[in-house]
């Protein structure tokens, strides 16, 4: 008979227990300023397209996610002194220390709500509409002096996936910031009562990361369904093996051919 040990992992040390946490919370905050990078990135394309290519070098780029990885790093360190194993064997658990209950309950839930959703949500939110904005000024522009009208479907798409995106993410990112502040005020799941309360806890836990990664992964998908230009070139991106061998194959024919004629015009 196999028996699978379903055991916390953070419950087997206090190293362990302050790794699960810091790693799980920095990748959920890190991929979410990454997404507002993006957003930067595509404003200071929009807005300053002459200098787009000076911000945006490599050593720049390389530079503010490096400090940025730092600083959250050096955020979420705290894991290894507030979280250590609690209980008695068997039934041991991964979580906040008495002296840190308070910290744990009331103020790092509100902190991680700020750095994980609010500031990325606001700042992507607010840069989008500048994007909409000024490109909606480059259309209208276009359509009165030039009188172009292609525009229009173009720039109502690019509206819905900027919006969408925004939308998407403050969606999948909230929740699991929402369940911490309210658990810990309200204390729904007090994982020191009894195991059942502990598998309750780290199920719904569980549940709302799982959907914070959603907003990693789903992303793609999104821009799949919302964009036709994203669609044709995500189409070209899997045609180009098969271009490059055929314009390959069919200049490596027009050579043969060539030299054959050039062979038969020495004789």
């Amino acid at each position: 008979m196999i028996v699978f040990d379903m055991k916390d992992p953070g419950s087997y040390s206090d190293f362990l227990c302050g790794l699960q946490w810091v790693a799980n919370t920095f990748v959920l905050q890190y991929n979410a300023w990454i997404l507002m990078y993006m957003a930067g990135e595509r404003t200071i394309a929009v807005f300053m397209p002459l200098h787009a290519k000076q911000y945006l070098c490599h050593r720049n780029i390389i530079a503010v996610l490096a400090i940025t990885a730092v600083l959250l790093f050096g955020l979420n360190i705290h894991f290894w002194i507030t979280e250590k194993v609690q209980g008695v064997e068997p039934n041991t658990y991964c979580f906040y220390t008495p002296e840190y209950q308070h910290f744990g309950n009331y103020i790092w839930p509100w902190i991680d709500f700020v750095v994980m959703s609010l500031v990325p949500f606001t700042v992507i939110l607010i840069l989008n509409i500048c994007i909409i904005v000024k490109m909606g000024k480059v259309y209208y522009n276009r359509r009165v002096n030039m009188n172009v009208t292609t525009d229009s479907a173009a720039f109502a798409n690019m509206t819905v996936i900027l919006l969408v995106v925004c939308a998407w993410f403050f969606l999948t990112t909230a929740p699991k910031a929402i369940f911490l502040i309210v658990e810990g005020v309200g204390g729904i799941y007090d994982v020191s009562r009894s195991p059942e309360n502990q598998a309750w806890f780290y199920l719904a836990l569980a549940t709302v990361t799982l959907f914070a990664y959603l907003n990693n992964s789903f992303n793609f998908v999104l821009y799949i369904v919302t964009s036709s230009k994203f669609r044709k070139e995500l189409s070209h991106l899997f045609k180009c093996g098969r271009y490059v061998e055929k314009h390959v194959s069919h200049t490596s024919q027009s050579n043969s051919h060539a030299s054959a004629q050039s062979g038969m015009s020495r004789h």
